[in-house]
């Protein structure tokens, strides 16, 4: 996974100061899945491809929030281009409904093709801009939409450099009646191509389902619970897999600018090709310093670990990096 906790990067957290009246808003974790070598057969290039986007770049920002940001972000996690980003909501507090994004970060992975044998270490700059809208429709639904556009840049396997398009909507439905546990439904659509000859590497369409219950503690702080499903229809066959997970996150605000975020995901990929089924482990910790409301910086680390039925296919993989975040919100 790489990561970003700050990494999709695919947790929405809406929720009122009053846990009663809490919208929660949720996050799957990120996907991973392992490839043997970084081979030039399509779908191995598709498999790198979604590894880096859910992982590493699909996060709008960075965990955390600022103590005066009214949006009140939530800390952002991998796989958040297929639930969105999180925030938390104060009850009766304006929401400026537009946001404009952008980040710039560098990595470093101890196992760049996902292998399990001869692994090859490498950097890479991850750089996304985009622009979500989100409104509440009533007391205990909310509506959020989404478009990025991340660029992945290698330190020296420059011939996997690559684009990727992410949009997608979501619904998100809080049981104030039912322990404030929050229902969250959304679409998203990726298409990743070579940076060098626009080639596609990775063509999909996902619906993601899950659920989320956040307690709130002290100070702002707040720790999360909760289990997602993705179903997802890829260009390439090969490619395409079901995502069932379970999760579990913290933040903590260290002090008024500083926040520090630890999540841990485990899931299943069932793919639906040849019978191939992958147990995934993911652990991020990060922080992030809020300059102000507009600019932040991160650092970040996760560890992977992935056991298939194919043993060709188990990988672990260590990241980490950090870089600087800029948000405009109107």
């Amino acid at each position: 996974m790489l990561f970003r906790v700050g990494l999709q990067r695919n947790l929405l957290i809406l929720r009122t100061v009053n846990q009663k009246h809490s919208l929660t808003f949720v996050f799957l974790a990120c996907s991973l899945l392992g490839a043997k070598a970084w081979a030039q057969a399509p779908a191995s290039e598709a498999e790198q491809a979604r590894l880096r986007v859910r992982s590493v770049g699909t996060n709008i920002e960075m965990f955390g929030q600022p103590p005066d940001d009214r949006s009140n972000r939530a800390p952002a996690t991998p796989g958040d281009s297929d639930l969105g980003s999180q925030f938390i909501v104060p009850l009766g507090e304006p929401v400026l409904p537009w946001r404009l994004f952008a980040t710039a970060e560098e990595y470093y992975t101890n196992n760049v093709t996902l292998a399990r044998n001869n692994k090859q270490a490498d950097g890479y700059f991850f750089g996304e801009v985009g622009a979500r809208y989100e409104s509440k429709l009533s007391d205990t639904l909310s509506f959020e939409t989404v478009i990025r556009e991340g660029f992945f840049r290698y330190d020296s396997l420059t011939a996997q450099n690559f684009n990727s398009l992410n949009a997608g909507a979501g619904l998100f439905y809080n049981l104030t009646d039912l322990w404030d546990i929050t229902l969250y439904g959304r679409y998203n659509f990726e298409w990743d191509t070579n940076s060098r000859s626009s080639r596609d590497l990775y063509t999909a369409h996902t619906l993601t389902v899950g659920a989320q219950k956040t307690f709130a503690l002290r100070g702002r702080n707040f720790i999360y619970i909760g289990y997602s499903s993705i179903f997802g229809w890829a260009q390439q066959f090969a490619a395409q897999r079901n995502e069932h997970s379970l999760y579990l996150g913290a933040q903590t605000h260290l002090t008024k600018a500083l926040d520090a975020d630890l999540y841990t995901r485990f899931a299943l990929f069932d793919y639906r090709q040849g019978g191939r089924k992958d147990f995934n482990g993911t652990v991020t910790a990060a922080l992030t310093y809020h300059f102000n409301k507009q600019f932040s910086v991160n650092a970040s680390f996760t560890y992977v670990l992935d056991r298939s039925n194919r043993s060709a296919s188990n990988y672990d993989a260590a990241t980490t990096g950090g870089g600087i975040n800029f948000k405009y919100q109107f």
